[in-house]
């Protein structure tokens, strides 16, 4: 990655994590604020809260309206003279937007209280609004210094201060005032000097924390070296323009109330106010992520860095999308529950705007930040258009719905305004910006964000609303996070998540342990290649075990020919072969012919290794662990420094093994697969090189197979999942001709092609093969082929004194090497498997059948002589793994 890369590498991840702490903050702030106006909404009337709701909007209308837009310029000119160290400019800035904050607060607070019977009988509020506004409007240059503030401790990346000012303190300090209402029994008129004075008082604090801020970081020495220049023209220039962004927003909090309460009441004011905090919970990760979003763009422009602004932009709008969505699920799903629970049955009619608004907001939080990356790069114009067509569409769509159906034509004004309003600026920023309309990963996670909306929308439409609607809407989150992590790429920003998951699956049971696994490999190769998986899978399971069958009955067949014996069929899974008035059972492929109990403890793969190690045979580094114990694993890897295998501690092969296992998300990911097995697992090393299969009855050396992994080959047209997809649909055509399973998409395909720098939308070029698994059990034929000649008689003998020490008869040794022709001792190779129950197909099903070597002949004469005395020569070593 170029020095550019990983600048902008560092800026997202900066991003993301301080957003996330931001978001945490503004979580609890929301919680208390909730728990405020739920205090406050029981307790006033609908008038006195609708008076209330009215004053505090116009409020905000008029806060907006004395910043003039410095709010903004001001995160942007201080972030770019701070990259370039011009401390006068950046002191002018700051004081600038506070002496236009200060003096037009004071113009404004002199002239309401110099025209009170002008605003009521204007209509703008009636006059139990308009006392409440003579109170509440002290807060307008208030809040103007604590947004100022906020930005600017955005710009010098402090989120830790962010959050306790912003997020603790502030509402904090209004819930004490909501309690104390409630406690005096005071009205509206208490609760607008209540918040008048907790503002006061966090500004003051909020100030203390800047200027040590600035301190600490040196600027303030700066600052005394420096004589402020004003860049009036140019920060005015860019701020007074994105005035059109706060209008549209004032326009959808405050406009409609104003309607309302000329064509309904103070009533309706309250049914739509007092779900419209609820909806704009939607803008909760929007507004989090926002703080630090425009610093770290506005740098990035300053870089002429195309690239990492379209990166930024797209992974903070795919984060916010989907942290998102459990608050979209609750208030558009579950609107008209959570709307009477909270604010009592007296408001039970308001569910129904409130639904509508969360559709608006949050599709505009799902958007990104378009107009805010627009503003960055440069392109008032641009935003000043969209703004305003939105804000003539708001007045119009006002004007044409409110007088008619009053809350409800509110709620719905709202959305309309808010859909169009993002369309135009993601069309400006496509235009201006080159960020495209359809990001892939983006367009990944908004399908998987509407699906899981839309069967909510679904199930709360046809079954009754209760207790497990909230379980179902957790679950469905939990859902569209897993099925979306690799959009969001969790890992990479937030590692410590890795051990908070372990430690929470760990306590799991190991149905919900494979359920989060499944889940996980659905993730990553998309809901379109599970489906098509699915699909195969079906195809292959309508053929049952006739494929499996057949290669059997030609084994042996061939067998019983060479030997003179008889074969008849017993059932659906077994052959019974006649030889001289003897009958042998064979139960299919995977034959027995050892004791049950020595077959069990060789699959103790810890105890099998151990004996080997001691024995001077080379097995593969391992360690065993529980599911909990990340950093025991991690260290193993990092010593290994090459691929692992990942599995049951009794159980090294298998669907539940994951091999080329190379970072630690990787080795979470296959942990947690495996534990659905067992909660004990082995992590040990692979080896490189090439897996051979040694076969053995008895000592003597039946067969060697070299075996391949599966492997695809490119057209130059299809992508690496395509081609799996037409592999496993060559095999289901083939009736087992082509192999005896199918290739299976998960962890180890993934980790596969991950090693090579490939995905499965990977375009192979024509005629390129490729393997797209590191385990060989699901090859084809044509990966396999017997080499009898072509392996060291040196190796033959350090696999044949591993089949002999586990005391078995028939056993499989599979060795990985990049050189058969010397022993494993001298190239490095190890034994990875010793097999009781070798698949004999792979030795029929290989590449030149011509060439395959009859080892069912030997077997079925074994079955028929008598055994061979366990008790002398080397099978008396096998002894070590019984038990005492």
């Amino acid at each position: 990655m170029s020095a550019q890369g990983r600048q902008v590498a560092r800026d997202t991840h900066g991003q993301i994590r301080g957003s996330s702490l931001l978001l945490v903050g503004r979580m609890i702030s929301i919680g208390i604020n909730l728990l405020a106006q739920i205090v406050i909404v029981r307790h006033l009337s609908t008038t006195g809260f609708g008076a209330f709701a009215l004053a505090y909007s116009i409020v905000g209308l008029a806060e907006v309206a004395i910043t003039l837009g410095l709010h903004r310029g001001a995160t942007r000119f201080v972030s770019m003279y701070d990259e370039q160290g011009a401390y006068p400019r950046m002191l002018g800035t700051i004081l600038l937007n506070i002496a236009v904050i200060v003096g037009l607060g004071a113009v404004l607070i002199i002239v309401v209280h110099l025209v009170p019977d002008a605003i009521s009988g204007s209509g703008l509020a009636d006059p139990m609004a308009t006392g409440l506004l003579l109170i509440l409007i002290f807060l307008a240059p208030v809040d103007a210094l604590d947004d100022l503030l906020l930005n600017l401790f955005a710009v010098f990346a402090a989120p830790r201060a962010i959050f306790f000012r912003r997020y603790v303190l502030g509402p904090g300090l209004r819930l004490v005032v909501a309690i104390l209402l409630v406690a005096g029994n005071g009205d509206a008129t208490g609760l607008a000097i209540g918040y008048v004075a907790a503002s006061v008082i966090g500004l003051l604090l909020y100030g203390a924390l800047f200027i040590r801020l600035l301190a600490d970081r040196g600027i303030i020495r700066e600052f005394r070296r420096s004589r402020p220049e004003v860049p009036a023209r140019e920060v005015l220039g860019f701020s007074i323009p994105l005035l059109t962004t706060d209008a549209v927003w004032l326009l959808l909090n405050t406009f409609p109330l104003v309607l309302l309460t000329a064509f309904g009441g103070l009533d309706d004011v309250a049914a739509f106010q007092v779900v419209k905090p609820t909806a704009a919970l939607n803008l909760l990760v929007a507004s989090s992520f926002a703080v630090l979003y425009l610093p770290v763009a506005s740098r990035l422009v300053a870089r002429h860095d195309e690239a990492g602004l379209t990166e930024l932009y797209w992974r903070t709008a795919i984060w916010t999308a989907v942290i998102t969505f459990p608050i979209f699920a609750a208030t558009f799903a579950l609107a008209d529950p959570l709307t009477e629970i909270m604010f009592g049955s007296r408001y039970a009619a308001s569910g129904t705007y409130l639904a509508i608004m969360s559709l608006g907001y949050y599709v505009n939080a799902a958007l990104g930040f378009n107009s805010m990356s627009l503003s960055a790069a440069g392109h008032v114009r641009s935003v000043v258009l969209a703004n305003g067509v939105s804000a003539v569409l708001s007045i119009a769509l006002g004007f044409l719905l409110i007088p008619r159906f009053g809350a409800l034509g509110a709620a719905v004004s709202s959305c309309l305004t808010l859909l169009i309003q993002n369309l135009l600026l993601q069309i400006e920023l496509r235009r201006k910006l080159g960020i495209p309309l359809l990001y892939r990963p983006a367009v990944e996670a908004y399908l998987v964000v509407g699906v899981g909306a839309a069967l909510l929308l679904l199930v709360q439409s046809i079954a009754a609303i209760g207790w497990w609607s909230l379980v179902l809407a957790g679950f469905a989150s939990i859902v569209v996070v897993v099925l979306t992590r690799r959009s969001l790429n969790v890992m990479e920003y937030f590692p410590e998540v890795q051990v908070m998951a372990l430690g929470l699956l760990r306590s799991a049971g190991r149905p919900a342990r494979r359920l989060v696994a499944g889940i996980d490999v659905v993730g990553s190769i998309g809901l379109l290649e599970a489906w098509r998986g699915l699909g195969a899978d079906r195809r292959w399971s309508v053929l049952g075990s006739g494929p499996r069958r057949r290669v059997d009955e030609g084994l042996w067949t061939a067998a019983a020919t060479e030997l003179g014996a008889t074969l008849a069929s017993v059932d659906r899974d077994r052959f019974a072969l006649t030889l001289d008035g003897a009958t042998v059972t064979v139960p299919d492929h995977l034959l027995e012919i050892d004791d049950p109990a020595a077959l069990a403890r060789v699959h103790d793969t810890t105890a099998v290794d151990a004996l080997l190690r001691d024995h001077g045979l080379p097995v593969p580094d391992r360690v065993t662990v529980r599911l909990g114990q990340l950093d025991l694993a991690q260290a193993f890897l990092d010593r290994i420094g090459g691929p692992c295998v990942v599995g049951p501690v009794d159980l090294m092969t298998g669907s539940a093994v994951t091999s080329c296992v190379t970072t630690r998300p990787q080795l979470v990911r296959a942990m947690v697969r495996a534990a659905g097995q067992a909660p004990e697992l082995v992590i040990r090393s692979r080896g490189e090189g090439v897996v051979y299969h040694l076969l053995f009855l008895d000592g003597v050396l039946l067969d060697i197979l070299e075996r391949l992994p599966p492997r695809v080959t490119g057209d130059g047209r299809s992508t690496i999942g395509r081609l799996i997809e037409a592999e496993n649909r060559r095999r289901i055509d083939g009736h087992g001709s082509a192999g005896l399973c199918l290739i299976e998409v998960d962890l180890d395909c993934l980790f596969t092609l991950e090693r090579s720098g490939r995905t499965l939308r990977t375009v192979l070029e024509a005629g390129l093969v490729v393997p797209v698994k590191t385990a060989v059990d699901q090859n084809a034929p044509t990966d396999n082929r017997t080499v009898m000649d072509e392996v060291s008689a040196a190796l033959v003998d350090e696999a044949r004194r591993a089949a002999m020490l586990v005391g078995l008869r028939l056993v499989g040794v599979d060795v990985v090497t990049d050189d058969p022709t010397r022993s494993l001792a001298d190239s490095g190779g190890v034994i990875v498997d010793i097999d009781g129950r070798p698949g004999l197909h792979d030795h029929v099903q290989i590449v030149d059948p011509t060439a395959a070597r009859p080892v069912a002949v030997p077997i079925v004469r074994a079955l028929f002589a008598p055994h061979p005395d366990p008790g002398g020569g080397d099978l008396a070593v096998g002894r070590a793994l019984q038990p005492g």
